[in-house]
């Protein structure tokens, strides 16, 4: 009788210990698909947002590849909505407005409406105030860049991975160009 007694409770501990490491396994799995997600959708946003600087910060302004830029960060600002949907959507504010631009927006979102506000004015208007919209864009990309780095976290990822994996990340504060000259290799 014991020994049925201990083996069923060495049948249940396997089965609990195989729960619980298949739901934290998928957990993982889920967290590290949306992980990726988010940072395809950074990456999209933020090479469209530097190009469209760039271009401002050159003054070589081509509209029409400007407004296909401006058409995809528009599309992607969209798709950023399913991200980072409004809050406060029966605050009143925009209640004529369809569900999803209800409430307020995320900053993530309004960093890049006010990037597009600014990008998708006519050449002439850019230009005139080139200055303030350099400064302006500049500030849109590091408040976006540095919100999405908060909500991912980085540095407790990469600890996380360092735990588990053994790799050693070097987090080297000081860089000498003699070091990666080819001269010294």
């Amino acid at each position: 009788m014991e020994l049925i007694i201990a083996g069923l409770a060495l049948i249940v501990s396997i089965g609990s210990l195989i729960y619980t490491w298949k739901t934290n396994t998928k957990k993982y799995e889920l967290s590290e698909v949306l992980r990726k997600e988010l940072l395809e959708w950074y990456y999209r946003c933020i090479s469209i947002i530097v190009v469209l600087r760039k271009s401002l910060e050159s003054g070589e302004i081509n509209e029409e590849k400007n407004s296909e830029l401006n058409s995809t960060l528009y599309s992607l600002i969209e798709i950023g909505r399913f991200y980072f949907p409004n809050y406060n959507r029966d605050s009143g504010k925009g209640n004529k407005n369809f569900e999803a631009y209800k409430g307020n927006r995320p900053i993530l979102i309004d960093l890049l409406v006010e990037t597009y506000r600014i990008t998708s004015k006519n050449k002439n208007s850019l230009l005139n105030q080139r200055d303030y919209f350099i400064s302006e864009l500049k500030i849109y990309q590091k408040g976006f860049t540095t919100e999405l780095f908060l909500l991912l976290d980085p540095d407790t990822y990469i600890k996380k991975h360092i735990k588990n994996t053994k790799l050693k990340i070097t987090q080297r504060t000081t860089f000498s160009e003699s070091e990666y000259s080819p001269k010294n290799r």
